[in-house]
């Protein structure tokens, strides 16, 4: 049996598909329109003659039940969920300073409802399926009973952990492998867990997105989804930066055996070449990052105290 849910956007959002209800099952979004018909409609079923000697003889017929004035057609839509995602989910900040050190997130952003993950995708208007495909998408991940969504420096600064742990552990990131062992030489980072397990979510084979015991990364998605990480990262820096150096950068923050299918090829759209240098481009603009930590709740956190969760947690709602 499915399941059937009516859904909209919150009234407070500025995005712009559909902010009127939907019906969703587990799979398809479908959208509802209201019909008025000058003709008379009839919601019948069947009727079977009583067990009564006066009804004996009578055959099977059909009972009216309602007389609706009103009804809803069910239209079919294919909409992301990820715009709706990004407007209810909180940027998680990750940055590093010259000392090696991290700055992260230690209190909930103002101007935000802290929500769980079902609890967001309930004021998301479409099915679940497609709710998840977009929560795996942005990367987001569970902090404290709040969802929350990585910035492209968290992003980035989490991939950097998760490959020098595998290099020095010896782990063929293509083939399966123990989350744990992975996490036990990220942990003293600092970064959450949660976020470690939703970054590879991101990067798994079709097969495998999972947040269980193992994991593996699928080559053909994490090289053109690193090279355009590492490109929108410049976006904001006011400053130049030539394609072979971008190229270069690419090429050393994969495992070595990848490095030579580094190319530019891989990221078609995202970028734009003027002379010898590159520019991260998106949907036809050229798009500024979002890497500042000028919000409230950035702190500083030096390699002898990673308790930066604990004070997140103790900021409450």
């Amino acid at each position: 049996m499915k399941s059937l849910t009516i859904k909209s956007a919150p009234t407070t959002s500025s995005v712009s598909a559909p902010s009127h209800a939907v019906l969703c099952t587990t799979g398809e979004t479908f959208q509802l329109r209201q019909v008025h018909s000058s003709n008379s409609i009839f919601l019948i079923q069947p009727s079977q003659p009583n067990d009564t000697a006066e009804e004996a003889f009578r055959s099977p017929g059909l009972c009216t039940i309602a007389a609706p004035k009103v009804t809803l057609e069910l239209h079919r839509v294919a909409t992301s969920s990820v715009p709706h995602l990004r407007k209810l989910i909180p940027t998680f900040h990750v940055q590093e300073d010259g000392d090696g050190d991290f700055e992260m997130m230690t209190s909930w952003p103002t101007g935000f409802e802290k929500r769980s993950k079902q609890e967001t995708f309930a004021h998301v208007p479409t099915c679940e399926e497609e709710c998840e495909r977009g929560w795996i998408e942005i990367v987001a991940f569970e902090l404290n009973g709040g969802s929350m969504r990585p910035s492209i420096w968290a992003l980035l600064s989490t991939y950097k952990a998760i490959l020098s742990a595998a290099t020095s552990q010896g782990i063929q990131l293509d083939s399966r492998f123990p989350v744990e062992d992975l996490w036990q030489m990220i942990e003293d980072d600092g970064f959450p867990r949660a976020l470690v397990e939703a970054v590879l979510a991101r990067l798994a084979p079709e097969e495998h997105i999972t947040r269980g015991e193992w994991a593996s990364i699928d080559k053909s998605k994490c090289i053109p989804w690193l090279g355009a990480l590492i490109l929108e990262t410049e976006q904001g820096s006011n400053r130049e930066r030539f394609a072979s150096d971008f190229l270069k950068e690419w090429k050393d923050n994969l495992p070595e055996a990848w490095r030579a299918s580094a190319s530019l090829d891989f990221i078609k759209g995202s970028y734009t070449l003027k002379n010898s240098t590159i520019c991260f481009y998106r949907d036809g603009v050229n798009t500024t990052s979002t890497t500042s930590s000028t919000s409230t709740g950035i702190s500083k956190v030096t390699s002898g105290s990673r308790k930066w969760h604990e004070k997140f947690r103790n900021t409450g709602k």
